[in-house]
């Protein structure tokens, strides 16, 4: 309806304003499929889905997919799914299942050529979500922080391709500082996670 096409296009209208200040906008949505998410859907150019090694791993990483192709098929969304990022892995036979499980998702069911890309469980990621710190900064050696590196390279690499080099060279990394102040109430960036990947892209 008229309706619902006019609340998810505010998130894509808010952003329209200032699209041209910065390099990357990150959007931390949570796991909910509501107006939020969908409001991302139209807006981003790009997906991340960060999961973890549970029994709804699967089916949540599906339902993104279902979700984004019924926007596609209408044409509110050119949104790609960037990558998966599976979240506090250990080496367990339910990893390892989940790890499976997933990729053979992504290559077989949805031929995607998203990446996935694991994130190692550590006490050391609580710590710095404690502290208010990037794992970067002054744990940089842990395997989460290590891992979270590959990630902004992963990123990096996808979206910017072959011209990542001469791109790098030219931004300004305070322009890709996150956006919190103006738009806080709408756009949520206080994820870790976005707070280690932007560490690592800054």
């Amino acid at each position: 309806s008229c309706g619902d096409l006019q609340d998810v296009l505010k998130l894509r209208q808010v952003l329209k304003d200032v699209n041209e200040d910065y390099d990357f906008i990150f959007i931390d949505n949570s796991p909910a499929r509501d107006v939020l998410l969908n409001m991302t859907y139209v807006a981003a150019d790009y997906i991340i889905i960060p999961t973890e090694s549970d029994e709804g791993s699967v089916d949540g990483i599906r339902a993104i997919f279902a979700d984004l192709q019924a926007y596609h098929d209408i044409n509110w969304s050119d949104a790609e799914v960037l990558g998966v990022i599976m979240t506090k892995t250990e080496r367990t036979s339910m990893h390892e299942y989940a790890r499976e499980q997933i990729s053979a998702l992504l290559t077989e069911e949805l031929h995607s050529d998203a990446f996935f890309v694991e994130v190692r469980k550590s006490i050391v990621a609580s710590e710095a979500k404690t502290e208010g710190v990037s794992m970067q900064s002054g744990k940089h050696h842990s395997k989460p922080a290590i891992d979270y590196r590959e990630v902004a390279e992963r990123i990096l690499d996808a979206v910017l391709g072959e011209d990542r080099e001469t791109a790098m060279d030219v931004m300004d990394a305070k322009l890709m500082k996150m956006m919190i102040c103006k738009y806080e109430k709408t756009l949520q960036f206080c994820n870790v996670f976005y707070l280690q990947l932007l560490q690592n892209i800054i």
